[in-house]
């Protein structure tokens, strides 16, 4: 319903369900995550991080996708605790920004809607 905003300052962003849900302590269903001082492209930071976002076992697939109009690598998990059910690993800028995301329709229309805008 309204614009969400990181400056250059902030490193890590999390969106909710509703503004409640942080402070309960319940699963994050969004993460955004920019890793700076890399020279890794987002296929070879995946696969040497993948296994802090899920066990192998319930990797489903890792593949090239588009993220925002971007190129992209995909990683499906279990969704399980302490699993992502969605990965995406993107180049821009001098970074690589790692967004994660929670099984479910809601989230996938913010990541449908998800644009840069600088």
């Amino acid at each position: 319903e309204e614009p969400i905003e990181a400056d250059t300052m902030s490193r890590r962003l999390a969106i909710a369900r509703n503004d409640g849900i942080l402070r309960r302590g319940e699963p994050l269903a969004i993460s955004i995550e920019a890793i700076t001082n890399t020279s890794f492209t987002p296929w070879t930071w995946l696969d040497q991080n993948k296994e802090k976002y899920t066990t192998p076992e319930e990797i489903k697939y890792i593949r090239d996708s588009q993220f925002a109009g971007r190129s992209a690598v995909e990683m499906g998990g279990g969704g399980n605790l302490g699993s992502v059910h969605k990965l995406y690993v993107i180049a821009v800028g001098g970074y690589l920004l790692v967004i994660t995301s929670a099984d479910s329709k809601d989230l996938d229309q913010i990541l449908f809607t998800f644009k840069f805008i600088k």
